[in-house]
């Protein structure tokens, strides 16, 4: 097949995967928006995440309080309330149906899961039978205590400054099973972990079900434990230094045994960026993603880097841009495993291919650098990949614009398919995108009746689009024909 042939179908196919969102978000000609705004946050949308039925949809915000959504009817079915007034609740998480089934009731008491987190360093795990019904804390993770560095003033001093905490939790995730090997059997028992982040570190929590957990536990905290509270142990924690130091900079480790990282400290030879996020400078882990596919954790960090870590804990591949003086922002795998898409404080959406081979040996490669879409010099919060075969990929950052992008793209991208959404008033934050919805949140804490959950349903069925009225090829998809991919910093 000719290379022009190649590139006409890898342009239907892309428009086609992209023509929902087109026809959702009413624009390319299409039908107006099937924009639903839900309000009950008093101010800004942190993090967004769908339940496994995708019937409900729980939100984080800057007012310090999670939400629980009806999908279908944009109707607020419940807030839960517990974390510090003081402090924004940052992340929120879902847990699959089938998460910790070994040690909880996931049928009945259990039957929803969901993770919360909190710029002070507290991550609380809540479940209900129903998401109608009440909510139950049912644990609470102080990243502070449990890591032996309490310090500092209490909230309730009068010179509290809530803006001191450093224990602010980008990253939240419920992992099925976390596999410590590259192959394993498929009949071995699942290793389910909580994943979370503080500082420079990524910690792996997993369930305790052994009897002398509670005793324990009742003799550290020095107070009896609710025998219905789910009881969480620290599995592991990865450590990130200078990526000039051995293992570039990545120390497994065990925190709440020695209080301390492993890995040997000194002056960085590299530094961090992150603005007021990161005021000392510092390596800091702005979010992280773990890939059930290749059993592979990747890091954003600010000081530029990306480091893919395997299930023992080892950096396997390390991630960098030529003469990037910059900070990233996020970072998110496609089903697969074999894709990577990071986010940079520039406003630049990078595309990477990961090649696993099977001797062990990982190779990463630069394939995309896309901009336009978004404004240069502002930083971008969040992409992900979208369609039935992740043709599409969507980012969106604080200038308030979620662009659509053909994701198989190579080279240097100038302008997305489509920009979908674009309000300067309302800086978006996080997005999620489900089989049939685009949650999308953000927002600048004012307005009369609070900032607005946006949701947007789409159909990938043919039945339901209107022919997209293009007058010509997006200049995007006009970049499919481009020199050979750049070569990024590769680790053996």
């Amino acid at each position: 097949m000719e290379e022009e042939e190649v590139a006409q179908i890898n342009e239907d196919l892309t428009l086609e995967e992209a023509a929902p969102f087109l026809h959702s978000f009413g624009v390319e000609g299409t039908t107006p928006s099937k924009e639903r705004p839900c309000y009950g946050h008093k101010d800004k949308i942190f993090g967004i995440d769908f339940s496994p039925c995708e019937k409900y949809c729980a939100t984080a915000s800057e007012d310090s309080k999670v939400k629980v959504w009806c999908v279908e009817k944009n109707v607020l079915l419940a807030t839960l309330v517990g974390h510090s007034k003081f402090h924004e609740c940052l992340r929120v998480a879902w847990a699959s149906s089938s998460w910790g089934n070994n040690c909880l009731d996931r049928k009945e008491d259990d039957a929803h899961l969901l993770a919360t987190s909190g710029a002070d360093g507290t991550v609380k795990l809540w479940s209900c039978t129903n998401p109608r019904d009440d909510w139950t804390c049912r644990t609470t993770l102080n990243h502070q205590s449990l890591l032996g560095r309490s310090e500092g003033k209490e909230e309730s001093s009068e010179d509290y400054d809530p803006s001191e905490s450093d224990y602010q939790v980008y990253a939240l995730q419920f992992i099925d099973h976390w596999r410590a090997f590259g192959i394993e059997h498929p009949s071995q028992p699942k290793n389910p972990v909580l994943m979370t982040s503080s500082e420079n570190c990524v910690h792996l929590w997993g369930l305790s079900d052994h009897p002398d957990s509670q005793k324990k536990a009742e003799l550290e905290n020095g107070e009896n434990i609710d025998p219905k509270s789910i009881l969480i142990t620290e599995k592991m924690t990865v450590h990130f230094g200078d990526i000039d130091q051995d293992g570039y900079g990545v120390t497994a480790c065990n925190l709440t045994e020695s209080g301390l990282p492993t890995s040997a400290s000194g002056p960085l030879t590299k530094k961090g960026y992150g603005g007021e996020r990161n005021p000392n400078n510092t390596i800091f882990v702005f979010d992280a993603c773990y890939c059930p596919a290749n059993g592979l954790l990747g890091a954003a960090l600010s000081d530029g880097s990306v480091r893919l870590i395997n299930g023992r804990g080892t950096c396997i591949t390390v991630l960098v841009l030529p003469d990037c003086q910059s900070y990233l922002t996020s970072f998110c795998w496609d089903s697969t495993g074999t894709r990577i898409a990071t986010t940079v404080g520039t406003g630049h959406l990078i595309t990477w291919h990961i090649d696993i081979h099977s001797n062990g040996y990982t190779e990463a490669v630069c394939m995309g650098i896309m901009e336009g879409g978004h404004e240069y010099g502002r930083p971008l919060f969040g992409a992900k990949y979208c369609g039935p075969k992740e043709r599409c990929l969507v980012s969106w950052g604080i200038d308030g614009s979620l662009c659509l992008w053909a994701s198989y793209l190579q080279g240097n991208i100038v302008s997305p398919i489509s920009v979908l959404r674009h309000d300067s008033q309302y800086p978006i934050y996080a997005v999620e995108v489900s089989k049939s919805c685009v949650a999308l949140g953000g927002g600048n804490g004012e307005g009369y009746l609070g900032v607005p959950l946006y949701l947007y349903s789409y159909s990938h069925d043919p039945q339901d689009l209107e022919p997209i009225q293009c007058t010509k090829v997006p200049e995007s998809l006009q970049c499919i024909k481009v020199p050979e991919p750049v070569q990024c910093k590769k680790v053996e």
